[in-house]
């Protein structure tokens, strides 16, 4: 029992050294991202440049489902 809380007040004493960064207050961490994202956009040449989105429909047709089979033998294939 006297282990147990000794190693308790071990864990304690070692606590802000390992987790010590979860500390730090949220706004803090926010100001440092902001920080860093001052770079210039650059201009890409056009050949470099992305394309924009083709939509999926110009290259997936999806065509309807034939009726529902009236029997059960109908099913086997039916999809």
């Amino acid at each position: 029992r006297k282990k147990y809380i000794e190693s308790e007040l071990e864990a304690a004493r070692r606590w802000s050294h390992k987790w010590g960064f979860l500390k730090t207050p949220l706004e803090q961490l926010i100001e440092d991202e902001k920080k860093e994202n001052t770079k210039p956009k650059i201009q890409l040449p056009e050949h470099l440049q992305v394309q924009p989105v083709t939509p999926v429909e110009k290259y997936i047709k999806v065509i309807p489902s034939p009726p529902v089979p009236k029997t059960t033998q109908g099913f086997i294939g039916w999809r």
